[in-house]
């Protein structure tokens, strides 16, 4: 794993990774159901909304809450987690 980017409270960061490992362990998990998994999670857990983009590669332009973003790596799948403003 290499992480990106971590502006974001230590216990999210290790239940992100945990997260997302749990959905590429799936069989036949495709990256929108990866993502929405992890984003369903999230939103459950952490409250607010939250958004997750998966994939080897994507570009992106997000706006985010400030201390909630959390962008890494598993493998050769990018994962980028953010709280969006409320």
């Amino acid at each position: 794993m290499r992480i990106h980017r971590a502006d974001i409270p230590p216990e999210i960061n290790e239940k992100a990774i945990e997260l997302i490992n749990t959905a590429m362990d799936k069989q036949g998990q495709i990256e929108k159901d990866m993502a929405t998994f992890v984003k369903k999670k999230c939103d459950e857990l952490f409250g607010g909304t939250w958004h997750c983009v998966v994939g080897r590669n994507f570009g992106c332009s997000i706006t985010h809450d400030t201390k909630y973003v959390f962008f890494f790596q598993v493998d050769l799948m990018h994962v980028l987690l953010f709280k969006s403003h409320e």
